[in-house]
């Protein structure tokens, strides 16, 4: 899955699944055999990843996909060659992702001193809670104060102009599609799912537009004054 925005290609979702094999012994396995298994298997992924994380950071969403066989853990008879390097690689990712998956990041608009707009990405981190005595602990942030939470819908073609956030809120889209542009020049783009702190309260803001052909709904989520 992928997006543009002026002239920007970014993928939203990497899924790394190629795979290739050649069964032989060890003592005669073909160089030419080996070079192009770890292509497929280790090179291939660590390039695509490398080309994907800078605008997955930008966008402040993304998710990394690896999948091998059943190889990728145990070895079968001629088969000795793919095993470690691609075990090693999966739970080496492996664990980075869980370790990722324990902050919250998300955009977020603020102002700077000059009044001009900027996104910036907010880390929230998830501690393990144990919310239910009986199961296992789950990740939780810290309290967030709140004041009240509203939907709002956009109607197509809807523009607000130029306006600072009346208050530090949540933007949380349901349906639709929606774009943001601060001062600097920088636009995103947020869908379904999508979720952005809109916390530029002086200044000349952020515009708002609706991009696509159906009626945008966003769920807002008041945050307090102080927050």
């Amino acid at each position: 899955m992928c997006g543009a925005s002026h002239g920007e290609v970014w993928v939203d979702i990497l899924v790394n699944n190629a795979g290739v094999q050649h069964v032989a012994p060890i003592d005669c396995y073909p160089l030419e055999q080996w070079n192009r298994l770890l292509g497929v298997l280790l090179t291939g992924p660590f390039l695509l990843t490398q080309a994907v994380l800078p605008p997955m950071r930008r966008h402040a969403w993304g998710r990394i996909i690896n999948i091998a066989s059943v190889n990728g853990k145990r070895g079968d008879p001629g088969k000795r060659s793919t095993s470690p390097p691609v075990g090693s690689c999966i739970e080496e990712r492996s664990g980075e992702q869980e370790d990722a998956s324990m902050t919250v990041r998300f955009p977020r608009t603020y102002a700077d001193a000059e009044g001009g707009s900027h996104f910036d990405t907010v880390e929230d981190p998830l501690a393990p809670t144990a919310l239910v005595p009986t199961n296992p602990p789950l990740g939780q942030s810290a309290p967030h104060p709140t004041t009240a939470a509203v939907f709002c819908q956009l109607a197509p073609g809807w523009d607000g102009s130029w306006h600072p956030t009346p208050r530090p809120q949540y933007a949380v889209t349901l349906a639709g599609e929606w774009e943001i542009t601060v001062t600097d020049g920088e636009r995103r783009r947020f869908g379904p799912g999508h979720l952005v702190l809109l916390d530029d309260r002086t200044g000349r803001g952020h515009n708002t537009v609706v991009v696509g052909e159906d009626d945008v709904l966003i769920l807002l989520v008041w945050l307090a004054q102080d927050t």
